[in-house]
This record gives structure tokens, C-alpha cells and sequence, in this order.
């Protein structure tokens, strides 16, 4: 009774059925576990203060060729589709690699951005809510 069901079992909720307490009142305990946590613990500024821009762009080098690739691919075909429809393979792998080496700095400076201004783009309580109930 106390965990399941998960999801209300029965009709005219919450009259004639049952849901298990805990998934009943998940949002509401999660809720109050991230006040707490961010209010009595850390604060967002703090969390993402102790991660290095650096370390966050080199983390993230492998990654960008694919991510590159798809962007430049996409808007290559769009704008620029005969030119690019033209390029070899080797071509096309060259200026991905050459659009990562350039923009590779810019991913720190992006981060320390972000640092700078988390709680405009970033909500850690409805990001840790969502992530709870799931």
C-alpha cells in the first residue's frame, strides 16, 4: 500500500480507488527535498562554480565532430547544396575537424557564460523534480 500501485487504480480520483502513498505524494516530497537542498546546502552558483570551463571543453572534445558534422552537413545542404554535393568525403571531414579545432575555445567561454549567468538559463529545482519523478 505503502509504493504500489504506482499510478491511481480505480475511477472518480481520488474517491474510489487507491494509489501507493509514496508515488501519491512523490512531486510534493520532491519538492521539498530540493528546497532544501538548495536552500540549506548549495546553491546552483555553487555547483557549477566548482567545474572547470576548461576541463568541461576538454570533456567535451570528443563529442563535437559528430555534433559538428551534423550542423555543418545540414546547413551546408541548405544553403550552399551544389558546393557541397561537390566536396569529397575527405573534403568535408577536413572542415568538420577545422570548424572543432576553431571552435573549441569557444566551448569554455560559452561554460564560464553559463557560470556567470546559471540561474537565468538554468532551473536546478524543476531539473531535479523532472529527473526525481522519473
Amino acid at each position: 500500500m505503502t509504493f504500489y500501485p504506482l499510478e491511481f487504480v480505480g475511477c472518480w480520483k481520488p474517491f474510489l480507488g487507491w494509489q501507493g502513498i509514496i508515488p501519491s505524494k512523490a512531486e510534493d516530497m520532491t519538492e521539498r527535498a530540493v528546497d532544501l537542498i538548495t536552500t540549506k546546502l548549495l546553491t546552483v552558483q555553487e555547483v557549477f562554480r566548482r567545474l572547470s570551463p576548461t576541463e568541461i571543453s576538454q570533456e567535451l572534445r570528443p563529442h563535437m565532430p559528430e555534433h559538428m558534422g551534423r550542423v555543418i552537413h545540414g546547413t551546408a545542404q541548405t544553403q550552399v547544396p551544389a558546393i557541397w554535393s561537390m566536396l569529397t568525403d575527405s573534403m568535408k571531414e577536413q572542415l568538420v575537424n577545422t570548424a572543432v579545432d576553431f571552435g573549441q575555445p569557444y566551448v569554455a567561454q560559452v561554460f564560464q557564460d553559463l557560470q556567470d549567468n546559471v540561474e537565468e538559463v538554468f532551473d536546478l529545482k524543476q531539473f531535479c523534480i523532472d529527473t526525481l519523478m522519473k
